[in-house]
């Protein structure tokens, strides 16, 4: 991590009985939020309240609300390599600063995460002080001041936190999110799938049931899955789409079923029958704006509109240009009100048409699944910036970017 330095002067009657003296301001590398109070905090921090020795591990703790700057001491016995430890934790991700002072010789100051991985170092030389800034997730960290000269060092360890700078932490988060999230043995036969952002629910045909899944981590949310005895009887789960309450399922049986979102529990008011005859006999993914639904048809090559409240056929607002357009296996669909997209099964390809007229939109396609692994693309869900597509042969989820104008 790069470093700055500037040199200011300061005054008055909290600092050094108001004799002006002259100190050392870091700014950190760009990119990182300061606030200059705790920059001069933390110089002018407390005495150290504990101690680390070489070889031992001193846990400072939870230290997300921590207030003011707070300052432990540390010895090394003099030989190169030696190490003095520290762990914290965070609750919450937050912006830390971490110094090593009053140095009596040379030592590196170096973060690490729970894995051990470095995630930032100041290695300057001589005794001069180290200082290094990092914007953290919550979670567990290391920190370690590592002996460079071979003479015995005393010295303090300083630490405080503030709030992380908000266009660092949308970084930090986009990087820190799954690229894959595997499925559940029990759910191996992936077909339809919606998230509100936090949890994913995922359908299975062959269990008839629905999993759920944390979106940020990956980890099984098994408290969220729908109850398989409020499924019983429904027969083929298939596309899925929620309005955050009510999560409505394709069945293959010309209607669609309800249940709580909060509860899992199946909801038979929110029950919605198809129109009878309107051809479309093998229902696949599904998509709705809240007033209609879209059910695309797997043998048909076409996409069905329905009146969301009633279930019936609107026909005005049908997709039938799949065909033309070799879209022959329609399955998992997802749009973002302008465009809609639907996963081939056998092209192993995510075709793009208007949803207002069914004109092709083929500069949004995503025809690269074969390179990215994926063996039949079946459910597809995107928040508008990531298209989550599932793999329902490969057993698992894999995060692919929207295309470029989406």
């Amino acid at each position: 991590m790069t470093e700055r330095q500037s040199e200011a002067t300061v005054g008055g009657p909290d600092l050094d009985k108001g004799r002006r003296r002259r100190c050392i301001l870091w700014r950190p590398a760009r990119g990182l939020a300061v606030a200059a109070g705790l920059a001069l905090a933390v110089l002018a921090a407390p005495m150290p309240a504990s101690a680390s020795d070489a070889g031992s591990v001193v846990d400072l703790g939870d230290i997300t609300e921590l207030s003011d700057p707070e300052v432990v001491s540390a010895s090394l016995s003099g030989a190169a390599g030696e190490e003095a430890v520290w762990t914290f934790t965070l609750s919450e991700p937050m912006d830390v600063r971490l110094a090593l002072r009053r140095l009596d010789a040379d030592a590196d100051l170096v973060l690490e995460d729970a894995s051990g991985s470095e995630l930032a170092a100041s290695r300057r030389s001589g005794d001069k002080r180290e200082r290094l800034q990092a914007t953290l997730l919550s979670g567990s960290y290391t920190v370690r001041a590592v002996a460079v000269a071979e003479e015995e060092n005393s010295f303090e360890l300083g630490y405080a936190v503030f709030l992380p700078n908000p266009k660092r932490l949308a970084e930090l988060l986009a990087s820190a999110a799954p690229t894959e999230i595997e499925l559940d043995e029990a759910n191996h036969a992936s077909r339809g799938m919606w998230s509100d952002g936090t949890t994913i629910w995922v359908s299975d045909t062959k269990s008839d049931a629905v999993f759920a899944y944390e979106l940020g981590s990956g980890e099984r949310d098994s408290a969220s899955d729908i109850d398989s005895s409020s499924a019983t009887g429904i027969g083929t789960f298939r596309g899925m789409w929620s309005d955050g309450v009510t999560l409505w399922v394709a069945g293959g049986h010309e209607k669609l079923f309800g249940f709580d979102v909060a509860t899992g529990d199946r909801d038979e008011s929110k029950f919605v029958v198809l129109a009878e005859n309107s051809g479309n006999n093998n229902t696949q993914g599904m998509w709705s704006d809240g007033t209609t639904v879209w059910i695309a048809d797997g043998d048909d090559a076409k996409i069905y509109a329905y009146v969301l409240a009633t279930g019936a056929h609107d026909s005005s607002k049908d997709i039938d240009t799949l065909g033309a357009a070799g879209n022959n296996h329609a399955r998992g669909m997802w749009s973002d009100g302008t465009t809609i997209w639907v996963a081939d099964a056998r092209d192993k390809k995510i075709y793009a048409y208007v949803l207002e007229s069914g004109d092709r939109a083929a500069d949004k396609d995503i025809d690269n699944l074969r390179t990215a692994g994926v063996q039949r693309p079946w459910g597809i869900w995107s928040d508008g910036t990531t298209m989550w597509i599932g793999d329902s042969v490969g057993n698992r989820l894999i995060a692919h970017d929207m295309p470029a104008g989406s």
